[in-house]
């Protein structure tokens, strides 16, 4: 039991993130720390699933988070 617990809690901490993301697509250090760290916490997760699912590119550096919508 103990262990879905923690694969929820991913779960909802990669919704809240790409959440994020959606509504901001350029996060920045200062502005959006908390965000960011988030997202740079599950990027590589993040990174997977929005190729995948929508050919979008995230980039994710020290300084900044960027979600790159194509159009289909």
């Amino acid at each position: 039991m103990r262990v879905d617990a923690f694969a929820d809690e991913g779960t909802a901490q990669r919704r809240k993130a790409l959440r994020m993301l959606l509504a901001k697509p350029l996060l920045t250090a200062g502005a959006d720390d908390d965000a960011l760290r988030l997202i740079r916490q599950h990027a590589s997760e993040l990174r997977e699933w929005l190729a995948a699912e929508t050919g979008w590119r995230l980039v994710v550096d020290a300084e900044s988070a960027r979600l790159f919508k194509t159009a289909p």
